[in-house]
This record gives C-alpha cells, sequence and structure tokens, in this order.
C-alpha cells in the first residue's frame, strides 16, 4: 500500500513508505498542507518525468531487511481526480526504479501510462499495468515506485492513499 508520513494531515514527503498494514485514515486527509488546502496529495504537471519538487513528483520507497522477488503481474492502484474536481482528462506515468541504498543510484526497470477523465466529487481507481515483471531486488537496494502527471496532461491531479476506501497500492507476484 502507498503510505503516508503521519495520520491525518500532513506536510508533502518527497519520499514516502510502500507499506503492507491497514490504512492510517478512515477520512482522507490533507496530504499535503504545505501545497494546497485540500484533502489527498497534489501533483502538478511537470516535463520532467523522473525528478522535480513535491509539488511535481511522488515517490514511495520498500527499503527490506532482506531481498524482494518479483515473479509475474505487477500493477499499481491508485486513486486519482482532476485537481478541484474537474472532468478534464488527466495523464499520469508511474515508475518502478530498482535503487541502491549506499550510492543512491537508480534504474528504471518498468513504466506505466495512464489516462482517466476527472469525475465530479470522487477519487476514481486508476489502474496502471507494468506487465509481467522478474525481477530480484537485493537488500542492498530499494524498491521505489515514482509518479508524475506529464506536461501532456490536460489538468494537475490529486491522487488518495492510506484512507480507507481509498487505499492505493502497488501489487507484486512475489
Amino acid at each position: 500500500m502507498l503510505g503516508s508520513s503521519a495520520f491525518g494531515d500532513v506536510v508533502s514527503q518527497s519520499v514516502l513508505p510502500l507499506v503492507t498494514r491497514t490504512p492510517l485514515n478512515s477520512i482522507l486527509p490533507n496530504l499535503d498542507t504545505d501545497l494546497d488546502h485540500s484533502p489527498g496529495r497534489l501533483l502538478k504537471r511537470s516535463s520532467d518525468l523522473l525528478s522535480g519538487g513535491t509539488d511535481k513528483l511522488q515517490r514511495f520507497r520498500l527499503d527490506p531487511a532482506g531481498s524482494i522477488r518479483l515473479n509475474g503481474p505487477t500493477s499499481l492502484v491508485l486513486f486519482a481526480a482532476a485537481r478541484d474536481f474537474r472532468t478534464d482528462r488527466v495523464q499520469v506515468q508511474a515508475t518502478l526504479l530498482d535503487c541502491s541504498d549506499l550510492l543512491g543510484l537508480c534504474s528504471t526497470f518498468a513504466t506505466a501510462t495512464a489516462s482517466f477523465n476527472g469525475s465530479a466529487n470522487q477519487f476514481v481507481p486508476v489502474t496502471f499495468d507494468f506487465g509481467s515483471q522478474t525481477r530480484t531486488v537485493v537488500s542492498s537496494h530499494n524498491l521505489e515506485l515514482r509518479i508524475v502527471v506529464p506536461s501532456a496532461s490536460d489538468r494537475d491531479m490529486w491522487m488518495a492513499y492510506d484512507t480507507t476506501g481509498l487505499d492505493s497500492a502497488l501489487n507484486i507476484t512475489p
């Protein structure tokens, strides 16, 4: 599951955890009090798909004690909405990376892009299919997920996570 930094309203964080637990929140909080005053997490459109400030890129990281094995279908379900709950078309890109803990160097191994039309007053599940992955992320590395809204999108995006009923999750087959 895509995790928050803490229960309730929080400031945006450049890196958040990928976790295996129940959601912290029962009602969607403001997951970026430093960026806007709305529930969820704002991501602004950007032409830079691999780096950027917290307003344009969200990273989620799993840094396990042992190795992580990916051996089959891999997908992401992200609850998202067009900013201000507009009905505009939103394009989103999700990227999976294998990153070295010591050097901070990352290698992209899967990317998926999805588009959706915003829906009035609700977050919708958006599915990203990374295909079948066969990979081992060794213990001195971490698995990272990066989410961006490319500049080709018609609108900025809000996303929801770590909330009951809006529990966005990365699904891997071990």
